[in-house]
């Protein structure tokens, strides 16, 4: 559903942010809001691994991914 969203807003305007749960921890989702440069905020689910693919949204993913094993998840 939220690549359909995005691509309602035009092209040139320009998207901050996009947030989404964690059931919207999926390579699409990751790589739509990447492809607008905006800035991700989608929890990985509790069993997440890092993905292997090196495309924009995959790697904003395992940073996100990195930074919640660090700092750890909210109750």
């Amino acid at each position: 559903m939220l690549p359909e969203l995005l691509n309602q807003i035009p092209q040139d305007q320009e998207i901050g942010s996009a947030t989404a749960d964690g059931s919207s921890d999926t390579r699409r989702y990751h790589n739509a809001i990447a492809d607008r440069e905006a800035a991700t905020v989608i929890m990985p689910r509790r069993n997440a691994q890092p993905w292997k693919s090196s495309s924009a949204g995959a790697i904003a993913r395992n940073d996100t991914l990195r930074a919640s094993k660090y700092l750890g998840r909210a109750p």
